[in-house]
């Protein structure tokens, strides 16, 4: 088997072109705010140069009103770094070296060229390395290769920021669209409060063990497939469980009256019929207990590039395994929530984790679940655009509450409104629907505009 990485090899690098971007600035001190913006010091292959670079940015950081050789020099000098460098000597080799500094930007973009080349070497190599070792699972293994270089292949150059004259201009059509350009979760009560709202915002749904958001993202999910693609990362259930939920909330049915329909001549054609339909349905299903955010990304990257894309579901977000094990368990959280937002963000979808709350609403006499229940819950409420409870007061006071009874609690709402959500629980097909009185089409042109006061 031949060498796949020949250490004696250099890695990919231009030292002309580094050269060239650190002389033009000490040259011509305007072109920093250009460069700065294609390039960071890493991108330097050579030392020196990446020493250089960083002076640089530290004086036109603090406001340097000229960024020569014999400036940087002496910055150098002061941090002890000169001799490191070369001295003034290099410096001034460096500067005579270029003709003019009209180039610039292209050399800078080179030198970030040459920087993606090493990065990539170094994903790979270490992902070469680690199948040797064979301490992590190969799921775990391509999965954390898959998401290196996808990062490095999103990793967006030159500036992000926008005129808002740009902004502005696309403001009027999506002003005027009939479309809602926010989420659609198939109740109308609850679309009502999110219309219009950012769609790539990470959304939770939490609840106690039990009340049902399982329940309840297997409906949002049955809702949302009949307009977009769906992915679910089902880490608590079996793809089995999970279709025989959406079938039995279809049929109207429980589990244990299933198969005995199915077996039932006279019944069968229902449940024929309502499979069929979800066959047809654009649902993609992992249930793999070892879900990364890596691994789940990847697949919605390769989703959305073959049949489009428009939810991320994850059931549950505290059991997604981390990037580090050594990590504390709010940092871990914390960072799985980052992932997902990043997500979201950069694939234009909506991203609704479930989450678990902690023991401490089992405590209070009145169980409504709050902001604080969250297990982990500064990681997460942080991160949030959206956070909802569900809350079944039976569950917790059969005497006073209808065990139909359930409560959707808007707590968190990033550009819009918080509030309650009735619906109505049903205990034989698990499936969560709106009260008669709320039932609507849920057509583009059904949802209620708010009004003036309603965001904040």
């Amino acid at each position: 088997m031949s060498n796949l990485h020949d250490a004696s090899k250099l890695p990919p690098q231009n030292l002309d072109a580094e050269r060239s971007v650190l002389g033009s600035v000490m040259i011509v001190c305007q072109c920093l705010d250009e460069v700065s913006q294609i390039i960071t010091p890493d991108d330097f292959y050579l030392d020196a140069h990446r020493v250089i670079f960083k002076t640089i940015l530290k004086m036109g950081a603090n406001g340097a009103e000229g960024i020569d050789a014999l400036s940087v020099a002496a910055e150098l000098e002061k941090t002890g770094k000169a001799a490191e460098v070369g001295g003034i000597d290099y410096l001034i080799k460096i500067v005579d070296s270029i003709p003019h500094a009209g180039h610039a930007k292209y050399h800078a973009k080179i030198v970030r060229e040459m920087a993606s080349y090493r990065r990539a070497i170094y994903a790979m190599t270490e992902g070469l390395r680690n199948a040797y070792e064979t301490r992590d699972t190969a799921a775990e293994l391509i999965q954390n290769c898959a998401g290196q270089l996808q990062t490095l292949l999103e990793s967006k150059s030159g500036s992000t920021a926008r005129v808002i004259h740009d902004i502005a201009l696309e403001s009027y059509d999506r002003y005027l669209s009939p479309v809602d350009p926010g989420v659609r979760l198939g109740f109308s009560e609850l679309d009502s409060l999110y219309y219009g709202t950012e769609r790539c915002q990470l959304m939770i749904l939490a609840a106690r063990p039990g009340v049902g958001k399982s329940a309840l993202a297997n409906n949002i999910v049955r809702h949302f497939a009949n307009h977009e693609p769906v992915f679910m990362a089902s880490i608590e259930m079996t793809t089995t469980e999970v279709f025989d939920r959406l079938m039995c909330s279809d049929l109207g049915i429980s589990l244990s009256e299933l198969r005995a329909m199915a077996r039932d001549e006279h019944e069968r054609d229902k449940v024929d019929e309502v499979r069929n339909q979800l066959a047809q349905l654009p649902i993609v299903i992992d249930d793999s207990t070892q879900q990364t955010v890596a691994g789940i990304a990847a697949q919605c990257r390769l989703m959305k590039k073959r049949q489009g894309l428009g939810l991320i579901v994850v059931d549950y977000l505290q059991l997604i395994v981390p990037d580090n094990k050594r990590d504390s368990r709010e940092q871990q959280v914390a960072k799985i929530a980052w992932d997902l937002k990043c997500l979201g963000k950069s694939l234009d979808v909506q991203v609704l984790g479930l989450a678990q709350l902690n023991r401490d609403i089992e405590k209070r006499p009145d169980k409504r679940p709050r902001m604080a229940d969250l297990r982990e819950s500064g990681a997460i409420e942080q991160h949030a655009g959206k956070i909802m409870f569900i809350d079944r007061p039976a569950l917790w006071d059969p005497e006073n509450h209808d065990k139909d009874k359930a409560d959707l609690w808007v707590e968190k709402n990033r550009g819009g409104r918080t509030g309650k959500v009735d619906l109505k629980w049903d205990g034989r097909s698990a499936t969560f629907t709106q009260p008669e009185s709320l039932a609507a089409d849920f057509g583009a042109n059904d949802y209620a505009m708010p009004g003036d006061n309603d965001f904040i």
